[in-house]
């Protein structure tokens, strides 16, 4: 089935969610939506601007929507499903 199983004991490492001002020619806002449609699993980094800490993590696009208001900027809502926890580099 289509369906997720949840294993007791396994540890669910939760889902990042960010929101953008997509602009389409840049190869990140590309690349974003490329890895969301193929469902290809890629490895992101987050960054702490409090306390500068970078976190590295495994993680699939999950949700990519986009919103064309006639009178402001593209914007995007991201939410990116982490698998396989997180790793602290800095």
């Amino acid at each position: 089935t289509p369906y997720e199983t949840f294993i007791p004991g396994l540890l669910d490492p939760g889902d990042v969610k960010l929101k953008i001002n997509y602009l389409s020619e840049l190869y990140t806002h590309q690349l974003l939506w490329t890895t969301g449609q193929g469902r290809i699993k890629r490895k992101y980094r987050s960054y702490e601007p409090n306390n500068g800490e970078i976190q590295e993590f495994n993680a699939y696009v999950m949700e990519m929507s986009k919103k064309y208001p006639t009178d402001d900027a593209i914007t995007s809502d991201i939410t990116i499903g982490v698998t396989g926890g997180y790793t602290k580099i800095q």
